[in-house]
């Protein structure tokens, strides 16, 4: 079977679990249509951008243990979520 025939593995993923990995930014999440949770304490993210692609769907936001300077990028949210922020 072709590569062509095969489905991308990351539209399916409901929990990405990314914490502890020095992470500075969000990157486009685009092609997640079915995330709900999204983990990304520990890291180094200062600021909530890029989640425009997954608004719909995210549900739980876990980015605890950041430096965080501020919440831009969560008002395109159209639904109520957990966001767990302390430590930052």
């Amino acid at each position: 079977m072709s590569a062509a025939h095969h489905k991308p593995f990351l539209p399916a993923y409901r929990h990405l679990a990314l914490s502890t990995n020095n992470i500075e930014k969000i990157s486009s999440l685009s092609g997640m249509e079915s995330l709900k949770i999204l983990s990304l304490g520990r890291n180094l993210i200062k600021k909530i951008e890029n989640l425009d692609a997954v608004a719909e769907t995210l549900e739980e936001l876990w980015i605890s243990y950041n430096v965080l300077q501020g919440l831009v990028g969560t008002h395109t949210h159209t639904q109520h979520y957990v966001c767990r922020i302390d430590k930052n």
